[in-house]
């Protein structure tokens, strides 16, 4: 899926209240807004310690582009729908290199996602440049999801996701959704 949004020019702030205000004006449930809330309570409460401030004062640069508002609404959404027991996420990867965003070249991780990492099980990469975004670590963290290895699962449905036209030297990217139900328990 590509989201096609109006172009957003200039240095533009969103404040948590205006995200609000979009998913209530929407089609979302209320258990689909509700997720969403949870992972932008995540980016505010980042972004509060980033520049130590308030989650009142928080507003959002890039993560605040209607693009996002819409990934994060649709993906609650999605999850909603599929009525999942549990989410894993594999260890997330973390490289070398740079971020550039409102507030100039930062090193990745960018700042908020610095914020988010505590408790967040990660990995080394062998690619530059930021291989997770703060929307992405905000979506696992604000979903639930468990950080770590394999669960033990039977498999129903497996999915591989690549984003066309951003690369990384030696490093796949893309992403692997697997859908499974727990294993059954031995008879006793």
């Amino acid at each position: 899926v590509k989201f096609l949004t109006p172009a957003e020019t200039g240095h533009g702030h969103r404040h948590p209240e205006e995200i609000e205000a979009i998913y209530a004006a929407s089609r979302l449930s209320a258990g689909a807004r509700q997720r969403a809330r949870a992972v932008w309570h995540e980016l505010v409460r980042a972004e509060a310690r980033v520049h130590g401030t308030s989650e009142n004062e928080v507003h959002f640069h890039e993560v605040g582009r209607l693009s996002n508002i819409l990934a994060v609404g649709l993906c609650a959404q999605f999850l909603e729908t599929l009525e999942l027991e549990r989410i894993a996420a594999s260890p997330i990867p973390v490289s070398d290199g740079e971020v550039i965003c409102a507030h100039g070249t930062v090193p990745y991780p960018a700042p908020a996602m610095f914020a988010m990492m505590p408790g967040v099980a990660v990995r080394p990469s062998s690619g530059i440049g930021e291989l997770v975004t703060p929307t992405g670590l905000a979506m696992l963290k604000g979903f639930g999801a468990h950080f770590g290895s394999w669960p033990e699962m039977q498999i129903s449905s497996a999915v591989n996701v690549f984003v066309p036209g951003c690369t990384f030297d030696n490093v796949p990217n893309g992403t692997r959704f697997l859908l499974g139900r727990p294993l059954p328990q031995p008879a006793e």
